[in-house]
């Protein structure tokens, strides 16, 4: 009988790092973190090493991508400098645990404004390529915190694939999640007609995934906004996903912000989820109340860029 008592914890780039690991941290400390999800009762443990353009718990073998320059990250530099990825140790211990493992992406990501905060540049790919940035946001003064890439480019998505392609090949995953968190992928309005080319894009991930699975099937999860209605105003077609079996799993939420009346009935009624063997995740976020909670398609404003720091 399948156990369908499941539960799936993220770990996104800094919070373990900033609140609970040392500085340094140790392999040790690594495992001993493992090991108190692990004795929560986790099933699968997912471990996001992928945003704003920088990789993080793991340095990357290609020089277009750069690791993680905040602060918070530096404290694994002993462990990276000494040759061991922290990404190898989370595996390990989470295997010998019993628990899957799944490297998380971020698909676009708001955090440029604390690299800047923190008196950094952000990563060369963004930096130096204005011309794959969105330019147009809803209202708020939130959106101008953000600098978000443009996937109508192919540049912008082989980008994203190289990296996804770099962590299921050389590490020992389970899978990968994608996280859409963010407010935009294309113009503003330009959402449903360039949906295709996220599509393919995922076409392209589970053929990775497919690729480097040594016989067994890799799990694709995707973390989206909570209804098919909103998720398509950004370009996210995620009907389209399910129907062609490209994805293992979906979490419906409300960007970043824990919706304790969130219903998933939106994507639980399609049929196609249940022929292609998706399954729907509820998705609890741990903020109550946060600023990027009314990042949702609106009326299109040009906001000039401004400076976060002197």
């Amino acid at each position: 009988m399948t156990d369908l008592r499941r539960l799936y914890y993220i770990s996104d780039p800094s919070s373990i790092a900033t609140n609970l690991l040392p500085d340094p941290v140790r392999e040790s400390d690594l495992r001993s973190w493992i090991d108190t999800v692990a004795d929560a009762g986790v099933s699968t443990f997912c471990q996001e090493v992928f945003s704003q353009g920088w990789t993080a718990y793991f340095r990357s073998q290609h020089p277009d991508y750069e690791y993680d320059q905040r602060r918070q990250h530096r404290r694994f530099l002993p462990l990276l400098d000494g040759g061991v990825s922290p990404l190898d140790i989370l595996i390990d211990e989470a295997h010998a645990r019993g628990m899957g493992f799944l490297a998380g992406f971020r698909i676009n990501d708001d955090h440029a404004f604390q690299a800047r905060q923190q008196g950094l540049d952000i990563a060369r790919f963004i930096d130096a390529n204005p011309q794959f940035q969105l330019t147009e946001f809803p209202e708020g003064e939130f959106y101008r915190l953000a600098e978000p890439l443009d996937f109508t480019h192919p540049e912008v998505r082989d980008f994203t694939m190289r990296i996804i392609a770099e962590v299921v090949h050389r590490f020992d995953v389970d899978g990968i999640e994608l996280c859409f968190r963010d407010h935009g992928y294309f113009p503003l309005d330009q959402g449903e007609a360039r949906a295709h080319l996220m599509t393919d894009m995922l076409r392209q991930t589970r053929a990775i995934l497919n690729e480097g699975s040594g016989g067994r099937r890799l799990t694709l999860g995707v973390r989206v906004f909570s209804t098919i209605e909103e998720c398509l105003l950004l370009g996210l077609d995620v009907a389209a996903w399910i129907d062609a079996g490209l994805i293992d799993h979906v979490s419906p939420q409300d960007v970043m912000y824990g919706d304790l009346q969130l219903q998933p009935s939106p994507l639980a009624p399609r049929r196609e989820t249940w022929r292609t063997g998706a399954r729907l995740f509820g998705c609890h976020l741990c903020s109550a109340a946060l600023p990027s909670r009314p990042r949702r398609p609106g009326r299109a404003r040009r906001t000039p860029r401004r400076p976060l720091h002197t």
